[in-house]
């Protein structure tokens, strides 16, 4: 198996079900483009003895897709082995500290992960191979249930407040180019303004457990929408949607609905940037938009 969680089989066979690449997203039609097939070369195999399972997936550096979609495999583990204790090594991603910590909480210790990078090459005694939860950005119910009953009392004592805006943060992508202006009509309703990145885990979980509103741009740190109660109301900042110019980023309207919260959003204004870049790129949003919007739910 590889860092990105791609699975072969003794006789060179790809689990295609389980070995998940974004660029493919399990669609049988496009196989052939699998990282696995597009390397020449293969690192030299380590030999890892005993029971050995696989939470490591594509994208798993990214805190959604880590908490979404390589830590609810924990639970098919506990369910199918009952218990994670007769399981020597896990593989996990590697180069994020929300991977440690939250492994930490969920009783999987430093001694038990095997890192991944781009050399890795694992054959194993005995391969666990749990199934993914479910189709990419679009996390199920029951692992956010899953997620939310072991993560959630580790939460820090106090979180900002119950309105919050989120910052993009230390990124290169994607920042919101009005937000003082935003920032502005948001005060107006008593929010404070949060950069997720600049706190650990436990206290990011705090910080939405407590929120009752939140305004954010698409982002990673929207996947602590995880840790917010029934209702909480959600209004994400989104890239003008262009059908057949790139993907709608739905994942964060499709865990709302898992977490039954109350999920809003709003487009950007108009570009006249490169269209088949413009979901990554700063974006610029109505304040009066804003506004009306606050005025009508908070």
């Amino acid at each position: 198996m590889s860092n990105r969680g791609t699975v072969l089989t003794p006789g060179h066979k790809l689990l295609f079900d389980v070995s998940n690449q974004m660029s493919v997203r399990r669609d049988f039609a496009k196989v052939q483009f699998h990282q696995a097939f597009q390397r020449n070369i293969f690192p030299p195999i380590r030999r890892v003895q005993g029971r050995v399972a696989v939470l490591v997936t594509a994208a798993g550096g990214n805190y959604f897709h880590w908490l979404t979609e390589a830590l609810p495999r924990l639970r098919l583990l506990e369910i199918a082995e009952g218990g994670i204790d007769r399981i020597d090594s896990f593989v996990v991603n590697q180069g994020a500290s929300f991977i440690g910590e939250s492994l930490d909480l969920l009783g999987v210790p430093l001694s038990r992960r095997i890192d991944t990078d781009w050399n890795t090459h694992l054959k194993a005694d005995e391969l666990l191979v749990p199934s993914l939860p479910g189709v990419t950005l679009n996390p199920p119910r029951w692992a956010c249930s899953f997620l939310q009953e072991r993560m959630l009392p580790h939460g820090a004592p106090s979180g900002k407040g119950p309105r919050i805006y989120i910052r993009r943060g230390q990124t290169n992508r994607r920042f919101v180019r009005n937000e003082e202006e935003i920032l502005a009509v948001l005060e107006d309703f008593g929010f404070v303004s949060v950069d997720p990145g600049e706190f650990d885990l436990k206290e990011q979980i705090a910080i939405f457990r407590d929120a009752e509103v939140i305004v954010g741009s698409h982002g990673a740190a929207l996947a602590n929408l995880l840790w917010c109660g029934s209702g909480t109301k959600v209004l994400e900042l989104l890239p003008l949607h262009r059908p057949g110019k790139w993907f709608w980023p739905y994942c964060y309207w499709a865990l709302s609905a898992s977490c039954d919260l109350d999920y809003h959003c709003l487009q950007s204004l108009e570009t006249d940037g490169d269209h088949d870049k413009e979901l990554y790129a700063d974006q610029s949003f109505s304040s009066t938009e804003i506004r009306q919007w606050l005025e009508h739910h908070v």
